[in-house]
């Protein structure tokens, strides 16, 4: 990593060698690297990555020993680790790259991700690959000129908006020369605003501002149902036709497995079509399937139910509308409202046959009393 300070002095990271400055002006290198003994020293001798910020300090990326942050007025140098105890420190101190946006904000990239210094409160936001992130080795990081940055990860390139800490991930199957990228393989045409990555199989050069967003919402249509019935002892599966047309299913209580399969109808590039659902009447919440467009519902209590399922295109416009389908379980016949109804008979029946025959008894019982004391009278 080489980078120009103010004063046009060359700073050079090495993989190995440490931080080496350059004084074009006497041709004289003074290197600076690791030394046990001097605590003030940096902390690796693995600069891979070099940025100035707008005061003119420097911020080294360095492999193993974290985040230096050098002050080229005085050469002091202070340190910025992770501490696993912290989740707001550094999250990895395999740093790979260190960018300065136009902000003055400090983002990294390490084997684990990408992370945000906030200098105030002197500690990082973290984004890895369940924020959204394509993955967590992050090779290069640049800036467009709408503020969006860049990443070049070794599974695809992602675009990521800092105000809504949104990522949009593109993959070979959008024109990439692969999903894996090179390490200082990047770089952007400060005039004509467009952006460079490079990998094994190549590089891709293209302007963001031109790069097409899909506004089409995706239909999303049912096209699949098979269902399970516990009279079938062999558990082979029964694969019903015409789900695209109904709107809804009537199953008995020995239909106890069913597999719905949907499509959210956007045909460029569709494993990045994205899918939720929620069955009103057992889920309050809806629920995330990513780029799976199947669900499977087991042993449903009776009742009636409505599945509704949303999707969205490659580009993350959702269908709110989405499909839905309404669906009842009829219960066995003896938890039928007419077998209820029967029970409510029969055991008032019951109660009136226990009752009727406790009167008989006690009427019984006081004539034979009375004609007790008759006998005793006479």
């Amino acid at each position: 990593s080489i980078v120009q300070d103010i004063q046009g002095n060359m700073w050079i990271g090495t993989y190995g060698g440490g931080l080496n400055k350059l004084d074009p002006r006497t041709n004289k290198i003074t290197r600076f690297q690791h030394d046990n003994n001097n605590p003030g020293s940096i902390s690796s001798n693995a600069v891979w990555s070099i940025a100035a910020d707008h005061s003119g300090k420097l911020w080294l990326g360095t492999f193993g020993g974290g985040i230096n942050v050098f002050n080229p007025d005085d050469n002091m140098i202070s340190h910025i680790v992770n501490n696993p105890k912290d989740a707001g420190s550094l999250v990895d101190n395999n740093i790979i790259r260190i960018y300065i946006d136009r902000g003055d904000n400090v983002w990294v990239g390490s084997t684990k991700g990408l992370s945000k210094y906030d200098r105030q409160k002197r500690e990082f936001k973290n984004y890895r690959e369940q924020d959204g992130l394509p993955n967590e080795s992050v090779f290069g990081i640049l800036e467009d000129d709408e503020g969006n940055l860049w990443i070049s990860t070794n599974k695809g390139l992602s675009r990521f908006n800092p105000q809504k800490n949104i990522f949009k991930n593109y993959y070979s199957q959008d024109g990439l020369q692969g999903n894996e990228f090179n390490q200082n393989a990047f770089a952007k045409d400060g005039i004509t605003g467009q952006l460079m990555f490079g990998g094994p199989n190549g590089f891709n050069v293209f302007n963001p501002k031109r790069v097409n967003v899909n506004k089409y919402l995706p239909p999303v249509v049912f096209t699949d149902y098979i269902r399970y019935n516990t009279d079938n002892t062999g558990g082979k599966p029964i694969y019903e036709k015409g789900i695209s047309s109904r709107d809804s299913l009537l199953l008995t209580y020995k239909d106890n497995i069913i597999n719905l399969q949907f499509s959210g109808l956007s045909y460029y590039n569709t494993q990045q079509n994205q899918y939720q659902y929620k069955l009103e009447g057992f889920n309050k919440n809806w629920i995330q399937l990513e780029n799976n467009n199947s669900v499977t519902f087991t042993n449903l209590s009776p009742g009636d139910y409505k599945l509704r399922v949303i999707a969205s295109n490659n580009d993350g416009l959702w269908n709110y509308k989405g499909a839905s389908l309404f669906i009842k379980v009829t219960p066995p016949w003896w938890k039928t409202n007419i077998a209820y109804s029967f029970y409510i008979i029969f055991f008032a029946g019951f109660l009136y046959v226990v009752r009727r025959s406790e009167l008989n008894r006690r009427e019984q019982k006081a004539r034979i009393r009375e004609n007790e004391l008759q006998l005793k009278a006479t």
